[in-house]
């Protein structure tokens, strides 16, 4: 899915070293966009050379200056995609650890704030418009599972913010949207099937079905493709009219 490939547009991808946000970088670069990468760490980008930008957003302090520099360098940020996110072990609801706690709100909720907040900010302060915000969120930011309370709330968190963004910045035609993706199959969905395989010595397939496919009506688990082909699309002009939405891809989800 080609987003008007004779405007080029500078896009910058949180999480983007792997997963849903190197399909999503990755697919931008496709379609002939300047691609800004990030990650926590250099060795996150061995594999692979591409523009990137390195910060560790549990460090919220620098967060601002980070992403205030990034948008100078690069006369501005068309397209802002925040994907990064701390992924989620089952816990019980009174298990509340306070490490994780503290890495949880700050990656997924402190860090998107501040940079979604800073754009904002920048957009109003050199009179841009026309740029985009999409927030990679997840199905349990709509739909609370009692075995993921704290992740969930920190996605939750995210929607509410969405709503009350998309409506004030509407007038400086900036669009901000959520993707929520439902089971998507990514390096850690595999890992989490191996381990379910070899702990119940059941096949992979059989593993799959367990954790992931039997809970949405198409039966199967979506890819990575499958989000970033919405996301091009959100992305560009031809979803003009789209905004302040939460957007599913998630094969028809039944809640649990």
């Amino acid at each position: 899915m080609n987003i008007q490939k004779n405007i080029t547009k500078t896009v910058l991808v949180t999480g983007s070293s792997k997963g849903i946000g190197k399909q999503i970088a990755q697919d931008f670069e496709k379609n002939g966009h300047t691609v800004i990468y990030h990650g926590s760490s250099n060795s996150s980008f061995e594999k692979f050379n591409c523009k990137k930008t390195i910060l560790d957003l549990r460090d919220t302090s620098n967060v601002v200056k980070w992403y205030s520099d990034i948008f100078k360098e690069y006369n501005g940020i068309d397209v802002l995609i925040l994907n990064a996110g701390i992924g989620v072990p089952e816990t019980d609801i009174f298990d509340v650890n306070s490490e994780y706690l503290d890495d949880l709100i700050k990656v997924n909720m402190i860090s998107q704030i501040y940079i979604a907040t800073q754009h904002l900010k920048l957009v109003q302060q050199y009179n841009i418009t026309g740029t985009c915000i999409i927030f990679i969120s997840s199905n349990a930011g709509i739909y609370p599972r009692s075995k993921f309370p704290l992740y969930s709330m920190t996605k939750n968190a995210i929607a509410y913010y969405l709503e009350i963004l998309s409506k004030e910045f509407s007038k400086h035609r900036t669009r901000i949207n959520i993707v929520a993706p439902g089971s998507i199959k990514t390096e850690m969905t595999d890992n989490a099937i191996s381990n379910f395989s070899k702990e119940n010595n059941v096949s992979d397939k059989e593993a799959e079905i367990r954790l992931y496919s039997h809970i949405n009506s198409m039966k199967r688990m979506g890819s990575v493709k499958e989000v970033s082909d919405l996301v091009q699309f959100l992305a560009s002009d031809k979803a003009s009219f789209i905004n302040g939405e939460i957007i599913k891809v998630n094969g028809g989800y039944y809640f649990e």
